[in-house]
């Protein structure tokens, strides 16, 4: 007994020991470290390698892509996408050009997603609205919005975008006037127009500087939309890239030669610069507890006042088509402003005919209720409105998956927007590199202030780090800057 006592003994302090050792990091260097694999991350990382700079990437998730992120879905697998669903703004645009290089099934949406003739529209009864009730709406709705416009072109003065609108003669006093102007706004940027900024919202420059169309992505390759990635240097079995590694820590010492980031994995990694690619609303959650020393007081507010927007799509399959399937997409209005006003039938002959699909989504305070829901919940709300506007028989669905970026630790949100209030100090404060050195970037689509929100904005802040990083920035043709005269 009391050697076996004894030997009990021993294995305990063995055990305490080996508890206790240490957790010997894993130490790195590299020219530019760069946080987050995304599009931007990987932007930066082709722009650097084209010049000969050495990079690391370090990505916390276990792939690639950033919100860029499909997923396979109902019987057939359907490849679906989590993240972005369209091309905004096609000649010109450098996502377009992916697009035509390496090929993206998907339909060309004229005039926008924003455009709303043509469109078509049903009560929440499921009853047609009549062709002249929507035409009038959304004749009115354009004219109001021309002159929005015309205010935020020749103004320095910010107001809600509610305010301008009223004072442009908009008021939205039916649900079908609701529904559309939600769609031209709330579906777009992520705000509704009693917070959203009005002249740092519009005119929306993807529209201006490319075709005036979208492109509806559906491609099932694997990958989905990232095929279009093909121009990308890295993979996720590139040496130079460590997933699944969160960042724990970054010292960026102005005082100090370099920069260290540590990661949960052990690593340590020395660079002479970083480029930073976390979401605001990833930055928002960690920026206190991440950066040693603490970011000065001006980039703390920037960082701390910037919003990120949130849209939850919703996908559905059935096993056949109870809706009108010869439409790709319409609305249905609803007493309850932007509550699953806006369905786009992926079993339409010109997508995925026989896959039974539909997809709506929530934007803004709706996205972040539904996304508390339990799937089990949030499907039967939704079916309760398909059955209010299409008959108590419609059959539960096979299959149902919701998004839920507002809750993602990577992401907190689904792509940034401009509230009433956030002032363009703050705004560059948010983007301002740490250090007069330039040690610490920060880049990803909410840095990329005319195509903010939009992932050629992603792209474009990435290259110009890259850029900046190498010396040969140059703000009056980039296009994250082309239309501003100040950094």
């Amino acid at each position: 007994e009391i050697l076996m006592s004894r030997l009990v003994m021993a294995l305990v302090a063995v055990a305490l020991c080996v508890l206790a050792a240490p957790v010997y990091a894993v130490e790195l260097s590299t020219d530019v470290l760069i946080l987050g694999g995304g599009v931007a991350g990987q932007a930066a990382a082709r722009e650097l390698s084209l010049h000969g700079k050495e990079f690391l990437i370090v990505e916390a998730r276990g792939v690639l892509g950033g919100r860029m992120q499909p997923f396979r879905f109902g019987k057939g697998e359907y490849v679906m996408e989590q993240g972005p669903n369209w091309i905004q703004g096609l000649t010109g645009n450098i996502v377009w050009k992916w697009k035509q290089t390496y090929g993206l099934f998907g339909v060309t949406v004229p005039g926008s997603e924003q455009n709303n003739t043509g469109l078509t529209v049903f009560y929440s009864n499921g009853t047609l609205v009549p062709t002249i009730t929507l035409n009038t709406a959304v004749h009115m709705l354009d004219k109001a919005y021309a002159c929005v416009v015309g205010y935020a072109n020749y103004s320095d003065v910010d107001q809600p975008l509610r305010q301008t609108l009223t004072q442009c003669g908009w008021t939205a006093e039916t649900t079908v006037q609701s529904a559309l102007e939600w769609r031209k706004t709330d579906a777009d940027f992520d705000l509704t127009p009693e917070v959203l900024s009005t002249i740092y919202t519009l005119p929306d420059n993807v529209y201006i500087w490319y075709q005036n169309a979208d492109y509806f992505v559906a491609d099932q390759n694997p990958r989905g939309f990232q095929k279009v990635l093909q121009w990308s240097i890295v993979d996720n079995v590139d040496p130079r890239v460590h997933l699944n590694e969160t960042v724990v820590g970054i010292d960026w010492d102005c005082s100090k030669d370099n920069v260290t980031v540590s990661t949960s994995g052990g690593l340590n990694i020395t660079a002479n610069k970083v480029i930073v690619t976390f979401s605001v609303g990833a930055l928002q959650h960690t920026y206190q507890s991440l950066f040693k020393p603490q970011v000065p007081l001006a980039k703390a507010i920037g960082i701390d006042k910037a919003v990120m927007g949130h849209f939850t799509k919703i996908h559905l399959q059935f096993t056949k088509p109870f809706w009108p399937n010869h439409l790709r997409k319409w609305l249905i209005a609803d007493p309850l402003r932007g509550y699953l006003i806006e369905w786009h039938n992926l079993n339409h002959k010109t997508l995925l005919p026989g896959s039974g699909i539909l997809m709506t989504f929530v934007t803004g305070p709706y996205s972040r209720v539904f996304e508390k829901y339990t799937n089990s919940v949030a499907q039967k709300l939704v079916m309760k409105k398909l059955r209010k506007a299409f008959g108590m028989n419609v059959p539960n669905p096979t299959a149902f998956h919701m998004t839920r970026w507002a809750e993602d630790p990577y992401t907190y949100g689904s792509y940034s927007a401009w509230k009433y209030g956030y002032t363009w100090d703050q705004y560059l404060d948010y983007c301002a590199p740490l250090c007069k050195s330039k040690k610490v970037y920060f880049s990803g689509e909410a840095t990329c202030p005319d195509l903010q929100a939009y992932l050629e904005g992603a792209y474009w802040s990435g290259v110009f780090s890259a850029q900046d990083i190498l010396g040969i920035a140059n703000k009056t043709t980039s296009p994250c800057w082309a239309s501003l005269n100040e950094f």
